[in-house]
């Protein structure tokens, strides 16, 4: 096996050791979550998953393909004979600055339809609450897909990936180069 397939077949490796691991820990979650969570406090709760489940969908289609789009292009400007790193510094930068953009739209919506609707204060401290989760759920793909591009998965990224579950309905997986 050539250098080039080792690192592909450890890079997937990686990528699939984090997926599984990130669903059993979820399943496990669940099981903590239904356990600890009184009757009364499932709306607070449904509400907080949901407000993530909504945010991550409408970041995974804006921009879309972002995580095929930065597979695929960024070996090819790397690999190019012309030193290209500022268009991949470029690139990446756009694409992460659209998505925390969208993610802040779709906060400030969740705000007014908290104060439109009169809900009660503990909504609004669920979603300040909830807002650095998401943000490491909106750029986890985002993540994923840089690392694959550029072939660069490290044990270490297992263990800080992905620390906070969140809805399996939200999960995607990306392709292997």
């Amino acid at each position: 096996m050539s250098k080039e397939q080792k690192k592909i077949v450890k890079s997937s490796a990686y990528h699939l050791l984090i997926n599984y691991s990130v669903f059993f820990i979820g399943i496990i979650n669940t099981f903590f979550i239904a356990r600890l969570v009184s009757p009364e406090e499932w709306g607070i709760l449904i509400f907080a998953v949901s407000f993530i489940g909504v945010v991550s969908y409408f970041c995974y289609i804006l921009p879309p393909g972002a995580e095929g789009t930065l597979q695929f292009y960024i070996p090819q400007l790397k690999n190019g004979n012309f030193n290209r790193k500022n268009e991949i510094r470029h690139f990446i930068f756009h694409i992460y600055k659209i998505r925390l953009l969208l993610v802040i739209v779709i906060f400030l919506i969740y705000l007014f339809i908290i104060h439109l609707l009169n809900l009660d204060e503990i909504y609004l401290r669920t979603l300040i609450i909830m807002s650095p989760t998401l943000i490491l759920v909106v750029f986890q793909n985002l993540n994923s897909s840089l690392l694959l591009a550029f072939l660069k998965f490290k044990k270490m990224f297992i263990v800080i990936h992905r620390l906070i579950p969140y809805p399996p309905s939200t999960q995607k997986t990306c392709p292997v180069i």
